[in-house]
């Protein structure tokens, strides 16, 4: 059994590898928020978010421009929904989509 708290240190250290963060005893806010956390990872993150996590994904440069769109035309929180319509990633038709809603 690990030793308390590695798993949350390992998960805010940038250097932590995406293999390792897929395997950690860690929080899913704290997972999303790591630098190298993969697209996949950031996808499994999202079921059953709460909001610290579904921010946090919407925030992430690694987040997949599907997961973006279906953040900017569905959460129900105003943070979340400006960070996934901010994000460089959002593809341009979702854009035009949104700004005729």
């Amino acid at each position: 059994m690990p030793v308390k708290g590695v798993g949350e240190a390992l998960a805010a250290n940038g250097q932590t590898p995406p293999d390792v963060l897929d395997r950690l005893p860690a929080k899913p806010h704290r997972l999303a928020r790591n630098w190298n956390a993969s697209a996949e990872l950031l996808d499994r993150l999202l079921d059953g978010a709460n909001h610290v996590t579904r921010l946090a994904v919407a925030e992430h440069e690694n987040t997949r421009p599907g997961t973006l769109a279906a953040l900017a035309r569905g959460d129900v929180e105003r943070d979340v929904l400006r960070a996934a319509r901010a994000h460089p990633a959002l593809p341009v038709t979702v854009m035009w989509e949104l700004l005729h809603v």
